[in-house]
């Protein structure tokens, strides 16, 4: 939600509203949750489970996806391979490109979720933040000046509060800066591409289920729940269970 525009929010379920602050503790104002953090940062696990996969192919993006009666053809650097599956653990705008000829539902369900394009600055500038250092927060939220309904939003997360830090300066991730960083203490940029969450996506998601095994398919990713890696996670097991399940039926 903080990546969403001011005039999109209106659209955003009230209901998927309540529900998603009652699940990351942002209703209560007292007896707040504990947040916990992965030791090393999100990549710690993410190289657990990629070290756990026999044949791996970083770098290699997929080209084309072709489905028959017997299994799919993946084309990879104008090589084409021949597989029993496919899982596409990604963006759904990103898998119907894929797909060489997706079916009515697919093209509905996966079509219906659109995406809004993000800017991350990764700085050590304390000027983004409250002049007040007791009112820092993990999370700080900045408005621009006008006050129309596209009004730009931004969202300061100080990492020195959501991580343990080695560090006494500011670390500090923007998501769409709405003021200029001085350029000297700026770390990194990367661009995003977050799903927006209107009420037609969340009937997309919906029907997702639907979708799963047809044409030896299956789809996954953060972008069928919240868009946080909890989600993706969820999603994946679910897809994973699918294919067990349907071994054990043969």
């Amino acid at each position: 939600i903080w990546s969403c525009p001011t005039r999109q929010m209106l659209q955003f379920p009230v209901a998927t509203m309540i529900r998603f602050c009652h699940n990351h503790g942002l209703i209560q104002v007292s007896r707040r949750p504990q947040w916990w953090t992965v030791t090393g940062g999100a990549r710690r696990y993410v190289e657990k489970i990629v070290a756990r996969i026999a044949d791996k192919r970083l770098a290699t993006p997929v080209q084309l996806i072709e489905r028959d009666a017997s299994g799919v053809r993946i084309t990879s650097a104008g090589q084409t391979e021949r597989f029993d599956k496919v899982v596409l653990a990604c963006h759904s705008d990103q898998a119907l490109a894929l797909l060489s000829r997706p079916s009515t539902q697919e093209r509905a369900t996966l079509g219906a979720i659109r995406y809004q394009s993000n800017r991350a600055v990764l700085h050590t500038s304390a000027a983004v933040l409250p002049k007040r250092q007791r009112a820092w927060a993990a999370w700080n939220y900045e408005r621009a000046a006008n006050t129309g309904d596209d009004t730009r939003v931004c969202l300061h997360y100080l990492l020195n509060q959501l991580q343990p830090l080695p560090f006494a300066q500011p670390v500090v991730v923007s998501l769409n800066p709405v003021r200029e960083i001085v350029p000297d203490h700026i770390h990194g940029v990367f661009d995003y591409a977050h799903p927006v969450f209107d009420l037609v996506a969340i009937r997309a998601q919906r029907e997702i289920s639907a979708l799963q095994g047809q044409q030896h398919t299956y789809f996954c990713g953060a972008w069928t729940g919240y868009g946080f890696h909890e989600d993706g996670l969820k999603s994946g097991l679910g897809v994973a269970a699918l294919l067990q399940r349907g071994l054990y039926e043969k």
